[in-house]
């Protein structure tokens, strides 16, 4: 829970200082993140931003990559998430 947790809380800055992440993740990047859910229980989500353009982006964050290949490949760095949390 502590890797969801930090997250969000990179989620929850990005609402606090109004900058948009949607262009990480291939969404809209100039939409705001104007909300952010945990453990919504739709599906494998365990987090969703909701943005100022309406659009979701929903992801699974139940811990930080541990193998070598998995901090390659799904790393926060790799997601365009540099320096938010330790890997």
């Amino acid at each position: 829970m502590a890797f969801q947790a930090a997250v969000a809380t990179w989620f929850a800055v990005h609402i606090l200082v109004r900058l948009p992440v949607g262009g990480r993740f291939g969404l809209n990047g100039a939409a705001l993140p104007t909300a952010v859910r945990l453990e919504t229980g739709t599906g494998l989500d365990d987090i969703e931003v909701t943005q100022s353009d309406g659009g979701r982006c929903s992801s699974r964050a139940r811990h930080p990559p541990t193998s070598r290949r998995e901090r390659r490949h799904h790393s926060p760095r790799r997601a365009g998430i540099a320096d938010a949390w330790p890997v």
